[in-house]
């Protein structure tokens, strides 16, 4: 349908189709800027570039964009913004741009994964780095609609660490995921996966907002 050149995108990393038919993405690359871009394409396979990332406003996102239930996209970038660790942004069908949140380390980096977005209308996701002492192994947040980032879980060393997945709300009400490292007591090992609970959710089980629910042990 479509192939990029360099000044409209390189390496798209996923599409979006919104209520009005059309698609939208992210390049990784390419654009005024060589960032990557923001697009939409109509189903006749015409692309329009809405955005070109510059860096301060964010670099390289690396995940599709969530439509969300206000009718906007957000998306992340992986790199760029205030101290270069990513962005959380906003984009309506029009192309008018937003970066609502530019991580700082001590609240993430690097927020690679897919955005998700609770029935309470805050949007979760996870950074693959960064986070408050003694972590930098990345962090799970929740922000409001002004942008405003809520850290719910820094992965420190016990507990697992570096997420580069996306989240999920199960039918339980408890959201899941996953971590590419576990590291206890010096030694490293495979990865987890986790669950945790936000009260603005009314969750099934009884634990405080952001508490990692720890796997039960097995009778076998």
């Amino acid at each position: 349908m479509y192939s990029f050149t360099g000044p409209d995108g390189a390496e798209p990393t996923g599409l979006t189709q919104a209520g009005d038919g059309s698609f939208y993405g992210t390049t990784f690359q390419g654009g005024s800027f060589n960032n990557g871009t923001i697009f939409k394409m109509d189903t006749q396979g015409t692309v329009t570039v809405l955005h070109s990332f510059q860096g301060t406003d964010g670099a390289n996102p690396w995940t599709t964009m969530l439509m969300g239930n206000d009718g906007n996209l957000y998306g992340t970038t992986g790199s760029g913004g205030t101290e270069g660790y990513g962005v959380v942004f906003r984009t309506d069908t029009a192309g008018n741009f937003t970066v609502l949140h530019s991580f700082v380390l001590v609240d993430g980096g690097e927020p690679y994964n897919l955005l998700i977005q609770g029935p309470s209308g805050f949007i979760y996701g996870t950074t693959f780095v960064g986070g408050p002492a003694p972590g930098d192994y990345g962090t799970i947040f929740k922000m409001d609609s002004a942008g405003n980032i809520t850290t719910l879980h820094a992965f420190g060393t016990q507990g697992g660490g570096a997420p580069d997945a996306g989240l999920l709300i199960g039918t339980d009400g408890n959201f899941y995921g996953s971590t590419s490292d576990y590291e206890n007591n010096g030694g490293s090992y495979g990865g987890e996966i986790f669950s945790f609970t936000d009260s603005t959710l009314a969750p099934r089980h009884k634990t405080s907002p952001g508490t990692i629910l720890k796997p039960e042990a097995s009778s076998q």
